[in-house]
């Protein structure tokens, strides 16, 4: 930044600041060159502290910063504090490494950016010399799209102020969506269906691929690009009631297949009852694929 009209600045013996940061306008007198007022010095002095800047330091860092055409009046200042101020918006950098770190344990891609500050600076009038300052605990809550991290801030290890700040979260993962329009009732097989990155929250289920293999056919007919969801789909039987099927028996090393009839609908893994065709026994199998199942025990 170059400031290129003269100007005269006007150093005060002594000067109390009242931010964390010591601008030009705190300690001189620039008359009215907003820019000026708004340069940085340096940081604020500790609670009973004091800051001496010779007019050396002064020119220095005016020189630093592209003012060169101006005359500098006095000698040096005494800087103080007069209260210290704790800003929530200084918490920033350290709520949002917490909000990475606990984003971090469930999802792999995510953003997040600050949305504001809730709560109002922390004022302590008159601070003791050596006072302590510290952060003793974060609490993290989402909600939707929406991260509110809290910050516990002890002053010489007493609780004194929860600070809210609040982030916006935009958390990205990869979903099912569908190739080409599939009709009402048609089984849903890998070809139908490819990956795509998307934008979620957490109320939306989305059907994974390994659902998307245990023989389900969609409930409605879906378009293209349609991102499938877990209510898309429902499971379809992989024996139906009265359809005759192969059943195995098991004998040591000896494998028999013979014909049943179930008698009732099952999935993958389901014990269900089926009749022998030709002795007309019940007996239980196990569904171990499409019109096929294992002898269990008897009926």
């Amino acid at each position: 930044m170059t400031y290129v009209m003269s100007q005269e600045i006007f150093l005060q013996p002594r000067a109390e600041v009242k931010g964390l940061v010591i601008f030009l306008g705190d300690i001189a007198n620039v008359n009215n060159n907003k820019a000026l007022q708004k340069l940085k010095i340096g940081a604020t002095p500790a609670p009973g502290k004091t800051r001496i800047y010779q007019v050396e330091e002064i020119e220095d860092i005016l020189l630093r910063n592209g003012v060169v055409d101006f005359v500098l009046h006095g000698d040096e200042v005494q800087v103080v504090a007069s209260r210290l101020v704790i800003s929530p918006k200084e918490l920033a950098p350290l709520a949002k490494e917490y909000v990475h770190f606990s984003l971090g344990k469930t999802w792999n891609d995510f953003s997040i950016a600050l949305k504001h500050i809730a709560t109002r600076p922390v004022i302590l009038h008159k601070p003791r010399i050596g006072l302590k300052i510290s952060y003793s605990k974060l609490e993290i809550r989402r909600r939707g799209q929406q991260v509110s991290v809290y910050i516990l801030l002890a002053i010489d290890g007493k609780v004194m102020r929860k600070v809210k700040v609040i982030f916006s979260v935009n958390i990205y993962t990869k979903v099912l969506v569908t190739r080409r329009a599939i009709s009402a009732k048609k089984k849903l097989t890998p070809s139908y269906v490819s990956y795509k990155r998307i934008k979620i929250d957490n109320r939306q289920k989305f059907l994974t691929l390994n659902e998307a293999k245990k023989n389900v056919r969609v409930r409605h007919t879906l378009p293209v690009g349609h991102v499938l969801l877990k209510r898309d789909v429902e499971r379809v039987p992989m024996i139906q009631r009265n359809s005759k099927i192969k059943m195995l028996f098991k004998m040591g090393n000896l494998n028999i297949e013979v014909k049943v009839k179930a008698l009732e609908k099952g999935f993958k893994d389901d014990i269900i009852r089926v009749m022998n065709i030709s002795s007309r026994r019940v007996l239980k199998a196990k569904v171990i694929g499409e019109s096929n199942v294992v002898f269990i025990s008897e009926g």
